[in-house]
């Protein structure tokens, strides 16, 4: 998949703080049956995850969980199908 300026600048933070945690969620629009759309998100959710290790981030750090259509954010079918990353812990 392309990457986003947004997905290196996720890196390097990563980089620059090693004990950082992080949780991708991710999510689909309604289109489709619910079992279908978690599996999607969470696939979703798992892509990013892995990119993320091959740019060397250690996968211990990424948790990830796919929400399906559960938690939209807009009318708009395309804006629900999103990749939201949230930070868990800053470790010290």
């Amino acid at each position: 998949f392309p990457v986003t300026i947004g997905l290196l600048l996720l890196i390097q933070y990563l980089k620059e703080n090693p004990n950082t945690k992080i949780k991708i969620e991710g999510h689909s629009d309604e289109t489709g049956n619910a079992k279908s759309n978690i599996l999607l998100s969470e696939k979703r959710a798992k892509s990013v995850k892995n990119f993320l290790i091959q740019k060397g981030i250690d996968s211990n750090r990424i948790t990830i969980q796919g929400f399906g259509h559960l938690k939209p954010k807009s009318k708009d079918l395309a804006g629900n199908r999103r990749i939201e990353v949230w930070v868990m812990s800053y470790g010290l």
